[in-house]
């Protein structure tokens, strides 16, 4: 073996430099990963709001039916979930 080929099997065993490598192929994985994370938390945090806005506004409705002084209509009943919904792009 020349002194050529022998500083490029050295160069193979050198491992200066290979954590930098490999954060570099772990770290996007990581980061797409967290980020998947915090929108399914969000996702999450979203029906739990609508659920709850639905069912106020559907016991706001049978507190106020038709024999009610103030009867409910579909307008103030919608009115009454986005309110509700607070949080939630409409």
């Amino acid at each position: 073996m020349n002194g050529r080929m022998l500083a490029a099997a050295g160069a193979f065993r050198d491992s200066h430099g290979s954590a930098a490598v490999q954060f570099a192929f772990v770290a996007p994985v990581l980061i797409i990963m967290l980020l998947g994370i915090i929108d399914m938390g969000r996702l999450g945090m979203t029906i739990s709001t609508m659920r709850n806005a639905a069912i106020e506004a559907a016991r706001f409705a049978s507190m106020r039916g038709a024999e009610s002084p103030t009867p409910a209509t579909v307008a103030t009943i919608t009115d009454f979930a986005k309110d509700r919904a607070v949080g939630v792009p409409s």
